[in-house]
């Protein structure tokens, strides 16, 4: 799992050249700008000119009603061989936003990128430019700086007939996270994944070790019935739930048909069966989701900011 960490500072980065100057300054110190590496590539290949390709070309300008104006483009950075952290660095009108990604196993070094990015704006811009700034970060929950006003021009609205996004929340008891625990093993899942399809199968074709079953059958996914088969034909006489009832008085009392045997005389053969919790657990694969919100949760992210079953038109999303 990745955490994502955004921050902002009071810096109005103009100009295009004002931002690549930045970004010069910190790749400089071991971070690899990816989408200006990715140019250069592209113009080795082309076998023209390194600055053929400009990277302002990658960013969209802006019209309102009357105000033209062009983004600036930013950079993704990632250090370290393999990149265990990767740094996105954005102006955004009176803005400069600054993101980590990183796995959640990892501490943070947003700090120290944040420090370098304002020792390259401090080395690289004109002193007049530095006076309005203000390399004060704070966290912020923006995530796509680039939809915000700014410069006179009005926030975009929504194009008419775009879908709207629905959820629900993430809830689920304790016995259904005790039971999607158990569906992690694939061999446990396509059981029941066969389970499923067949609607009922006999214990011996599932493949599976006693204690599983016992875990199973004791966490309320599987129920365990049997069928009373005549030792003549083998045709099904009755299906019965609990095995002392071909030994009791259901047994003793009653005789097949074909074969004229008591009960307690035929085969009992045992057979698996979902239960409504199992059902409802490998229904739109609700067990991953249970799963996934707890590892969220257990990382840290709190429960209410995680949504289930996100759709908008025909997309769809498990978990948001």
């Amino acid at each position: 799992m990745f955490v994502v960490e955004r921050v902002s500072a009071s810096a109005d980065i103009r100009e295009q050249q004002e931002i690549d100057s930045i970004v010069g300054a910190i790749a400089l110190k071991g971070y690899k700008p990816l989408l200006r590496s990715m140019l250069q590539t592209a113009c080795d290949v082309a076998a023209v000119s390194k600055y053929a390709l400009k990277v302002k070309s990658m960013g969209r300008d802006r019209l309102s009603f009357r105000h033209f104006a062009e983004s600036t483009v930013g950079e993704i950075f990632f250090l370290g061989s393999p990149s265990e952290r990767v740094y996105l660095l954005q102006p955004d009108g009176a803005r400069l936003h600054a993101w980590e990604i990183r796995n959640h196993s990892i501490p943070s070094a947003l700090a120290e990128f944040l420090a370098l990015a304002e020792s390259a704006a401090k080395s690289t811009l004109d002193g007049r430019r530095l006076r309005g700034m203000s390399f004060e970060w704070r966290q912020t929950t923006e995530r796509d700086p680039g939809f915000s006003a700014y410069r006179g021009i009005a926030v975009r609205p929504r194009p008419a007939g775009t879908p709207v996004l629905t959820t629900r929340p993430a809830e689920y008891t304790t016995e259904e996270l005790a039971a999607a625990r158990l569906l992690i093993a694939p061999e446990v899942r396509n059981f029941l994944l066969e389970l499923a399809r067949l609607g009922k199968a006999r214990s011996i074709d599932s493949g599976l070790k006693p204690e599983a079953t016992a875990i199973l059958l004791s966490g309320n996914i599987i129920r365990r019935e049997f069928l009373m088969l005549c030792k003549q034909d083998f045709h099904t006489i009755c299906k019965i739930s609990d095995r002392s009832e071909a030994e009791g008085k259901t047994g003793s009392n009653f005789t097949c048909t074909v074969c004229g045997r008591l009960f307690k005389d035929e085969l009992l053969q045992e057979i698996f069966g979902l239960t409504e919790l199992g059902k409802g657990l490998l229904t739109s694969s609700r067990w991953m989701a249970i799963w996934v919100t707890h590892l969220l949760t257990e990382a840290g992210i709190p429960k209410d900011l995680i949504l289930w079953n996100a759709t908008a038109g025909e997309d769809e999303l498990d978990v948001m």
